[in-house]
């Protein structure tokens, strides 16, 4: 399950953009979108941006243990 998140930026129309991943500390139990949970430990996020108009901005958000992260980087 990816998460949405709507934000408000001034960015050209039909934009996609992949973000930097970003490696995030958790205190606390996050669920991962593979519905695995992480506490105390380090996980991925992944933010793809994507945009019709100014109006439709989105970012899609995936979550990813330390183990799916370094298997899907070995795929590529």
């Amino acid at each position: 399950m990816k998460h949405l998140r709507k934000i408000a930026t001034k960015t050209p129309l039909r934009t996609m953009t992949d973000m930097e991943p970003r490696r995030v500390f958790t205190w606390f139990p996050k669920k991962m979108n593979s519905g695995s949970i992480v506490w105390f430990g380090y996980y991925w996020v992944e933010e793809y941006l994507a945009s019709v108009d100014p109006r439709h901005l989105w970012i899609n958000t995936t979550a990813y243990t330390e183990k799916e992260y370094f298997l899907k980087k070995l795929a590529k």
